[in-house]
């Protein structure tokens, strides 16, 4: 049974409050362990007492920092950091005083677990929300007020330096010696503290040997002094002892002055992963790139769980454990080009984000997915993503028949007689189009699917009712401005500039006082002329059949195509797959979107080019990109009782649109253009629903 977006954020608000206020009343009691460690807080620093603490050394905001009762702060790091947007969210939504309290609590328990992930990334996140609700505002998909969430922002933006990790930051800004430089730099500049085990004086001198070596070529003298060195010195750098000890045979030695030489800064997470890496090279066994190191030895966990993964479990361990979450996050943001303005909003985007942001601090952070209630947390907010994704691109079967059922005009199939009597128009008008192009030696050929009803029925389809040819650019061009004062009076040269509200980009020739009413132009002005026609199509030279440069030619004419459809009435705006470029490109007039269309199309294109396309194709553009040599020179096929002109290669330009077109569709693949009303002459016949 699938759970409701409702009932996980019921599940997920439990357990936040329930964390969150654990952590915040053991602090304030003074009951707390502290973090980094399971010392209780009794007697030493609560929330209250951050605003007087001294500061005395590196380590010292070690002291704030409190976990709670629970085990590992890293994990109740993770887990709030990667839940707070959809908390935020869930209060900005449903504004209840408990959500409000909720918010409030996890902030200060982020702030008191006192890691970077925590501390810092509360008040990022609040900025993000920020942020992206002024980007929706501007946009006009958002109406509610934020005014609780910029309260908060300053009061957490205000307690920052006196928290955890502040006390920290204002420490290293004040010691260069803790930021700048090798470990092994920060060594030779060492100076005595008072009270300290250390031996400073042999650390510096120690130091300035160590900085000379060559880490390469230690000899058996240089490799135990080396090891020496980090026995004694390890505290200094913040290393611990345990490490030292499992990792101290003398082929060490070289990996621990390349480490003390060349790491500005010790972290644990780049050190163990230093040691992993150390390990798989010198294991050099090839199947440890696809299984891990896990089946081999028991070794150190690197705080970092994609390198952990790497190590442990290969290749496969981090296609299978790790690639799928990738896999759901890309099959939503692939849903949400799809259907974007339902899904470009501040909720979907936060959604989005709380999972994205637990997949960032399982890189550089670790402490998500390997553990129990790191992962949960980020199964639930994965769950609240893709159920959402689902109730936003899917709407029930039977919604959508209601909705056929109340908005369609009712279809109107054709009878054979109607069909019949219709080619007979479009063969008039067809023979008016090559009488022009036998006159001005303008080339055409018979295309699609009435080139199939040429070669396989000698004629139309029978269950077609339009017919199409194609013209090699140069030619079509010529027609465009011929055609208007050759054609005879009931015939009309229908395009963007010659009919306000037309959205295509190839023309039709329509005979006057007829009409061909589909399904599709329910939508459009009712001055656009509706007559039966047929469609020529403009044929595109292009001097290669692949290349970066014709993918965005095709990239940009469909766009200005689906932008006409849209301002036309024909398409809804759910359907434009451009959407990039829809929002820019539709303050652009049809004609003004015509002319650019037409550009792209043409552009850099020469009848000594080597290939042809149709750039307004609504099959895959490499598909549709064939040699010159199948056009021309054209050849005569008898159609309807007469010849007129298809490509020279016909058979293979069939097959390699269609396959094998010489087999007849099943009857349910047998389609037309959805025709609702077709009149022969409107000047007799009544056309009310024009």
């Amino acid at each position: 049974m699938q759970m409701k977006k409702e009932e996980l954020f019921h599940i997920l608000e439990i357990f936040i409050l329930i964390i969150s206020f654990v952590m915040v009343i053991t602090n304030l009691f003074g009951i707390a362990l502290r973090n980094y460690s399971d010392d209780s807080i009794t007697n030493n620093y609560n929330l209250f007492q951050w605003f007087t603490f001294t500061n005395a050394h590196s380590y010292s905001y070690y002291e704030l920092t409190t976990k709670g009762w629970f085990l590992s702060g890293n994990q109740m790091s993770a887990i709030l950091f990667m839940l707070f947007p959809l908390m935020l969210y869930r209060t900005y939504d449903q504004k209840r005083n408990y959500q409000r309290l909720i918010v409030i609590m996890q902030g200060l328990a982020m702030y008191m677990l006192g890691t970077k992930t925590a501390n810092i990334g509360c008040l990022l996140i609040l900025i993000l929300f920020i942020g992206l609700w002024i980007v929706f505002k501007l946009m006009k998909k958002t109406h509610k007020s934020i005014l609780f969430f910029l309260i908060i922002s300053i009061g957490f933006g205000a307690l920052f330096p006196f928290s955890p990790v502040g006390y920290k930051m204002g420490y290293d800004k004040t010691d260069s010696n803790l930021i700048n430089g090798s470990l092994l730099d920060q060594a030779v500049a060492a100076k005595i503290e008072e009270g300290s085990s250390i031996d400073y004086e042999k650390l510096v001198v120690d130091s300035k040997r160590l900085k000379k070596l060559n880490a390469d070529t230690l000899n058996e003298e240089e490799k135990r002094f080396v090891l020496s060195y980090m026995d004694e010195f390890c505290s200094f750098f913040g290393i611990s002892p345990y490490i030292i000890d499992h990792y101290h045979d003398i082929d060490h030695s070289s990996f621990w002055a390349h480490y003390i030489q060349d790491t500005p800064n010790n972290d644990y997470r780049v050190l163990k992963t230093m040691i992993l890496k150390d390990i798989y090279e010198k294991n050099n066994n090839k199947v440890d790139r696809y299984l891990g190191m896990g089946y081999t030895l028991n070794y150190i966990y690197t705080e970092a769980d994609y390198s952990y993964q790497y190590y442990s479990y290969g290749l496969l361990g981090l296609l299978v454990l790790i690639i799928p979450y990738y896999a759901i996050l890309v099959y939503v943001f692939v849903q949400g080009l799809k259907h974007f303005r339902k899904m470009f909003t501040l909720e979907c985007s936060i959604y989005f984000v709380a999972p994205l942001l637990g997949l960032l601090i399982a890189k550089y952070s670790g402490h998500v997915l390997e553990r129990v209630f790191p992962l949960i947390s980020i199964a639930f907010s994965l769950g609240i993503l893709l159920v959402h994704t689902k109730n936003m691109v899917e709407i029930p079967n039977a919604y959508l028949n209601s909705k056929s059922k109340e908005n369609q005009i009712k279809l109107e199939v054709p009878s054979d007689t109607t069909l019949k009597e219709l080619w007979k128009v479009q063969i008039e008008i067809l023979d008016e189009v090559v009488r022009i192009c036998e006159k001005y030696n303008l080339r055409y050929y018979l295309i699609y699917g009435t080139l199939i009803g040429a070669v396989r029925h000698k004629g139309f389809i029978p269950w077609d009712d339009d017919l199409d040819i194609g013209m090699p650019r140069d030619d079509f061009e010529k027609f465009l401005k011929i055609a208007p004062n050759e054609l005879k009076d009931h015939f009309f040269l229908q395009t963007p500039e010659s009919d306000e509200g037309y959205w295509l980009v190839f023309a039709k020739v329509r005979k006057n006082h007829t009409l061909f009413l589909e399904n599709s132009m329910s939508g459009v002005s009712p001055s656009v002329h509706k007559g039966i026609f047929i469609d020529i199509f403009p044929q595109d030279y292009v001097d290669t059949n692949n290349g970066l440069l014709l993918f965005f030619r095709f990239v940009l004419s469909k766009a200005l195509i689906e932008t006409m459809y849209v301002k036309a009435g024909v398409y809804n705006k759910n359907k434009i797959r451009y959407w990039y470029l829809y929002w820019f490109l539709k303050y652009f007039s049809l004609k003004s979107l015509y002319k650019m269309q037409r550009f792209v199309a043409m552009f850099h294109g020469s009848n000594s080019d080597k290939y042809l396309t149709d750039f307004n194709t609504s099959r895959h553009y490499l598909t549709m990109i064939f040699p010159k040599e199948y056009y021309e020179p054209s050849q005569k096929c008898s159609f309807c009782d007469k010849d007129y002109s298809i490509p020279n290669n016909y058979d293979a330009l069939l097959k390699a649109i269609y396959g094998d077109y010489m087999e007849l569709p099943k009857p349910e693949e047998r389609f037309n253009h959805n025709t609702t009303k077709i009149i022969f002459d409107t000047e007799k016949e009544s056309a009310d629903e024009i």
